[in-house]
């Protein structure tokens, strides 16, 4: 492997197998030397001093070969899990529209490559999926810390130019031509194509690129279209109530056969008079303890609020909640608590467990509540006693997922047609909430090194502050 400079601020590393040679002892069949294609590592010279980033979007445009991009090269600066999405063509006006992006690696929530380590590229669950990039072509690219992922190291410009103003860019005679590397937009932590509104941001990583076979040089076949979600529903109606209820704990368990994740989208439940609603959700059953908090009771904090005293009105004695979005994975259990201030839903004693007809969720029977304190989610009764295995009347609206993007779809920011009047748009969060400016810089404590990939720089604590 050799080591070029091409420019001042670039470093490119390019390798090409040797074929074999033909033994000495058979004849030479004429047979066609196989192709191997040339690997080009494409990345920013190290750095001692960057801004931190949770999130980003750049785009990479080709020179006047086709070239297939394999991997993204990052700094990490904590970095503890991360996905990488692509998508054909410039980011703008698509920063905002998670189906137009494809996920295309992903690592595992256990990865952890450390602070300050330079141009790496991260060790991915399923592999990167490569995209083929024709000829002045542009594609964009958009990586995301999730979990309990702390940043990148990237370049930071206040109202700097973004997409058109060059970061990196390699020679024309390189291998895969003069493919370059844009300056970008900075994203929010944790809420998916949720882009900032100040700084333009510069990648202190960057890409992996290999030549193309001739002959070989075309686009992946465009798959056909599949709709991000189906909306389905189940229901139990046929209960004969013989008590009222404060509200209901109740566990929904994900059965979908093709192991896909579900939305829980909203509930629908009988009432005897209109009320304020609290809805919750928590991972796992309602059944259990921990410490003094029996069933998770007496508001133990384990419970995230989906919807907070909406006055709802029951209409024909069915009342349906204010939409939410929670999402329960393949295989999993989600409890949900659906409650008011006074007993007004109706069940009854019995342990059948609603089967949904499509085979997506299972709602087992619930435990009935007596009575409610404010922001106390349960009863502060005994739940396994009396109170457990009461079967209800309930519809559960859900969407089987098709893609990661229709998740995403449910943020309020989400733009779902960027080409749609801005009048019909949901134009959403501007970025405000991204854009805090933070600065890190290297300080060793044993010593002085030129920062090279393979240096180990945990050693030396940081120096960070807010501009």
């Amino acid at each position: 492997m050799t080591l070029i400079s091409i420019l001042p601020s670039l470093h490119l590393l390019y390798k090409q197998q040797p074929s074999e040679s033909p033994t000495t002892n058979e004849p030479t069949t004429g047979a066609p030397t196989p192709f191997v294609p040339e690997v080009v590592s494409f990345t920013a010279p190290p750095t001692n001093s960057c801004s931190i980033k949770y999130a980003a979007y750049f785009q990479v445009k080709a020179g006047d070969k086709w070239t297939k991009m394999t991997d993204v090269a990052i700094t990490s600066y904590g970095v503890r899990a991360m996905q990488v999405y692509v998508k054909r063509g410039e980011a703008e006006p698509y920063e905002k529209t998670p189906c137009a992006w494809e996920l295309v690696a992903e690592t595992d929530d256990s990865y952890n490559p450390g602070y300050w380590k330079r141009n790496i590229y991260p060790d991915w669950k399923d592999g990167f999926k490569p995209t083929i990039i024709a000829p002045n072509e542009t594609i964009s690219v958009y990586m995301i810390n999730v979990g309990s992922s702390y940043g990148f190291c990237m370049k930071s410009q206040w109202r700097g130019e973004r997409y058109t103003k060059t970061w990196q860019q390699l020679s024309a005679d390189s291998p895969v031509g003069a493919v370059s590397i844009s300056w970008g937009n900075d994203a929010a932590k944790h809420d998916h194509f949720k882009p900032g509104t100040y700084y333009a941001v510069a990648n202190y990583g960057g890409v992996k690129l290999e030549t193309m076979k001739p002959e070989t040089e075309t686009h992946e076949p465009t798959p056909a279209p599949v709709d991000p979600s189906t909306p389905k529903d189940t229901a139990r109606s046929d209960v004969i109530p013989t008590e009222n209820a404060f509200g209901y704990e109740f566990d929904i368990t994900n059965t979908n056969s093709d192991d896909k994740d579900l939305m829980i989208t909203s509930l629908e439940l009988p009432m005897v008079a209109s009320e304020e609603v609290d809805v919750y959700v928590r991972g796992g059953t309602h059944e259990g303890s921990s410490s003094s908090c029996l069933n998770w009771n007496n508001g133990c904090n384990q419970w995230t609020n989906l919807v907070a005293r909406k006055y709802v009105s029951s209409s024909g004695g069915v009342y349906k909640t204010p939409s939410f979005v929670s999402v329960v994975p393949a295989g999993e259990t989600k409890a949900f608590v659906v409650v008011t201030g006074k007993a007004i839903f109706e069940g009854t004693s019995d342990t059948t467990v609603l089967t949904d007809a499509n085979g997506d969720v299972e709602v087992k029977p619930a435990t009935a509540l007596t009575d409610f304190y404010g922001d106390n989610v349960q009863s502060e009764h005994d739940l396994t006693g009396s109170l457990a295995n009461k079967v209800f009347n309930i519809k559960v609206n859900y969407e089987v997922v098709n893609r990661i993007c229709a998740i995403q779809n449910k943020k309020p920011w989400v733009v779902l047609d960027p080409s749609a009047s801005a009048s019909s748009m949901n134009l959403g969060d501007d970025g405000e909430a991204v854009d805090i400016e933070e600065y890190v810089e290297w300080h060793p404590t044993l010593g002085g090194d030129d920062g090279l990939v393979d240096q180990d720089f945990t050693q030396g604590p940081p120096l960070e502050y807010i501009e």
